[in-house]
């Protein structure tokens, strides 16, 4: 039931190929993080500031791309969402070990409370092409 699930949401998909071996099943296939951010309270204007700067290292870096970075003004005051899309699965766990190393992101934990973070497959109705630049 999976596979066709899969193989319908990749269906009519001209992307890119994923590079990750493990990803042969997605080739093409499009994946984002989905990271909820809980900022403690009171520090959510230092946790705009110091993510700002090391968000665009981040993207140079890694190859990661930001698409939507928001905060919620309804429901859970101090939540902080960010919509990566990543270059394949494999690369979640590498730039996780990679940020352990980094100082400014040592910095940025300090704000926050609590992360969830989510690996998606993007649909095939999916607005975004990898290509799209963001204004």
């Amino acid at each position: 039931m999976q596979t066709q699930i899969n193989d319908r949401i990749l269906k009519k998909r001209s992307r890119r190929p994923v590079p990750s071996e493990a990803a042969d099943e997605h080739k093409g296939a499009v994946y984002m993080l989905h990271d909820r951010i809980t900022i403690k309270k009171g520090h959510l204007t230092e946790f705009i500031a110091d993510a700002e700067e090391f968000l665009d290292c981040m993207q140079r870096e890694r190859g990661w791309r930001l698409i939507a970075a928001a905060v919620n003004l309804t429901g859970r005051l101090n939540v902080v969402t960010h919509v990566w899309q990543i270059p394949d699965p494999d690369s979640l766990p590498k730039t996780m070990h990679w940020l352990a190393d980094a100082p400014k992101y040592a910095e940025i934990q300090e704000h926050i409370q609590s992360e969830e973070q989510e690996l998606m497959l993007a649909l095939i109705y999916d607005p975004k092409e990898p290509e799209l630049e963001v204004p």
